[in-house]
């Protein structure tokens, strides 16, 4: 009884995954259980019909294999940046490439021209100031007959 169920799965199982490409290799265990273990001429004659019957759906399957072959891909090409380019003149000073930061180097330069000029001018005048001073002390001095 329980030999007879058992062989009822496995037919029902053959019959469910033979088109299966490795169905072979799965019932490879089975075929050698019942090819070497579990003659058929022991059994009575409804087993033995079954046991035939799932001996040939296994040994019919056909062995049709190809090779594993990795997909064909195209290849995803490096993102490539383009560099922004920027004008250089005179020795390495970058000039603005926007009408804005021309406008702004340009006030810059106004900037530093003047402060400079600036600076020139209250030194000038310190220098006036100081001279003026002495010649009033050596006035004063003089009038006085400083010793």
């Amino acid at each position: 009884m329980c030999l007879s169920t058992c062989l009822d799965l496995v037919k029902r199982c053959c019959l469910l995954y033979k088109d299966l490409t490795s169905f072979p290799h799965i019932m490879q265990p089975i075929r050698s259980l019942l090819s070497r273990h579990l003659l058929a001429p022991t059994l009575p004659k409804p087993l033995q019909e079954l046991h035939n019957e799932i001996l040939e759906t296994i040994s019919s399957a056909p062995v049709s294999h190809s090779r594993l072959v990795f997909e064909k891909k195209k290849p995803i090409p490096l993102k490539l940046l383009t560099p922004k380019i920027v004008e250089v003149l005179d020795y390495g000073k970058k000039r603005g490439s926007t009408r804005e930061e021309r406008e702004k180097e340009r006030l810059k330069h106004k900037y530093k021209k003047e402060f400079k000029g600036a600076l020139r001018e209250i030194r000038k005048d310190s220098r006036f100031l100081a001279r003026e001073k002495l010649n009033e002390i050596l006035s004063r001095c003089g009038e006085k007959l400083c010793p």
